[in-house]
């Protein structure tokens, strides 16, 4: 399967950094975050974006239109006191995810 890249600059997408508070550069490089949603949603999945002021960040994912248990799932593991974006997601999602957005998009690295 071909990998999704960056319709603008034609680089990889890092999927790590759509979970990331300070992803795709902190905003100041192109942000795909939304693609990375769309990924996920036409793969059957819930998303959840925080439009945040540099760049947006997914803090929620679950089964399609199911905002409930399963939804919440990436910020249940996120230790207390902590808020979403700030743990790598290969730590906090399940293992069927990650395979999916690295299949879609090679591994991700995060940068926290």
């Amino acid at each position: 399967m071909t990998q999704i890249t960056c319709s603008a600059c034609w680089n990889p997408i890092n999927w790590c950094e759509s979970f990331n508070k300070f992803g795709h550069d902190d905003g100041d490089d192109c942000v795909h975050t939304h693609t990375v949603a769309k990924a996920l949603r036409d793969a059957g999945y819930y998303v959840r974006i925080h439009e945040g002021p540099h760049n947006p960040i997914i803090v929620e994912l679950g089964e399609e239109g199911e905002p409930g248990e399963l939804a919440q799932f990436y910020a249940d593991n996120i230790p207390a006191g902590n808020q979403p974006g700030y743990k790598d997601p290969r730590d906090t999602l399940p293992a069927e995810v990650v395979a999916l957005l690295d299949r879609l998009f090679g591994t991700g690295e995060f940068f926290g």
